[in-house]
């Protein structure tokens, strides 16, 4: 294999801390700490779950957002609930191991009384893979209901999210199943869930990055996540920081969470000062398909930043590898 060498050395140790108590965790490390962070959060009473919607949800129109039909819903006058209206949670009740589930305002959107009725006690599936297996019992051109094969002979009762919503329900999943204990889970949740981290079933885990991933979080999911959190004082770390999902379980799970993301690219370089905040793995002297390993071989891709906050001044080595070449660089940190 063709060794290429760049003069400058590198990476052993990082120490990372960050704005986040999850900052430089990954994997299960990181899903518990995020769960220590965001897990249990205090519950809206019922009463005021419609109060709270209209203000969540309200539109320029002054209606409340109901992204599951046409039908309007009218901002109730007396803050309970408006007639037409119903609450949808995206994780059924039914999932619950307990008599009275907290009703954690991230799952709930605002509904009419025939969508919630369609939704039964269906899981919602995210079956951008294997559309081909699903079948609609019920499709307004908004969202449906129906069967999921997973295999011959074996299917599961389910919905498809709202369109253009999707990633959005594929972040309350996380949440949910982060912010809750698997045994608050009910046993018809083993379709989906498993006992213990990655929580989720292959098939299942495998259709929810996706479909995060295709439907990323955008102005209006930041919009209704910060309203939450000023309202009730929590709201969804997958909103707030969507990068997470592939830390815990995606293609980055073996890399550091890091929730700063650096604004500007800088080529490596011979030395880092106090103001250099990040290792960007990037050098105009290698092709862009390289793949750098810092932190014991964590692996990180070209144009990657790695966190040098925390690091002790020193000369460190990090090394890099590609279609039949390596090598490896030193860098100086100093402070």
């Amino acid at each position: 294999m063709k060794r290429r060498w760049l003069i400058i050395s590198c990476l052993t140790s990082l120490a990372l801390h960050g704005a986040t108590p999850f900052d430089g965790l990954c994997g299960k490390e990181l899903f518990m700490a995020v769960r220590a962070s965001y897990g249990n959060p205090n519950p809206p009473e019922t009463s005021e779950i419609w109060s709270i919607l209209s203000r969540v949800d309200k539109t320029d129109d002054g209606t409340i957002n109901n992204i599951f039909s046409d039908e309007t819903l009218t901002i109730p006058s007396d803050g309970i609930s408006p007639a037409e209206g119903a609450l949808f949670r995206v994780i059924h009740p039914s999932y619950w191991n307990m008599p009275v589930p907290p009703e954690d305002i991230v799952n709930i959107f605002p509904a009419t009384v025939s969508e919630v009725e369609n939704q039964h006690d269906y899981p919602p599936v995210f079956c951008s893979s294997e559309r081909s297996q699903l079948t609609l019992k019920y499709d307004n051109g908004f969202w449906g209901s129906g069967i999921y094969s997973l295999a011959p002979g074996y299917d599961i009762n389910c919905y498809l999210p709202p369109k253009g919503y999707e990633g959005d329900f594929a972040r309350v999943v996380m949440h949910m199943i982060t912010a809750y204990a698997c045994n608050d889970w009910y046993g018809k949740g083993n379709n989906i869930f498993l006992d213990d981290f990655p929580i989720f079933q292959s098939y299942y885990l495998r259709d929810l990055l996706q479909c995060a991933a295709s439907d990323p979080v955008d102005d209006r999911e930041k919009r209704r996540n910060t309203r939450l959190t000023e309202i009730c004082g929590c709201g969804n770390p997958f909103v707030e920081y969507p990068a997470l999902a592939d830390h815990i379980w995606g293609n980055a799970a073996d890399k550091p969470f890091q929730s700063s993301s650096p604004e500007t690219v800088i080529p490596i370089k011979p030395t880092y000062g106090q103001d250099d905040k990040f290792f960007h793995c990037q050098s105009p002297f290698l092709p862009g398909e390289v793949e750098w390993f810092i932190l014991n071989n964590v692996r990180y891709r070209a144009g990657e930043a790695a966190p040098l906050e925390g690091m002790v001044p020193g000369r460190y080595t990090v090394s890099y590898g590609g279609k039949n070449f390596s090598g490896s660089v030193v860098i100086e940190l100093v402070r």
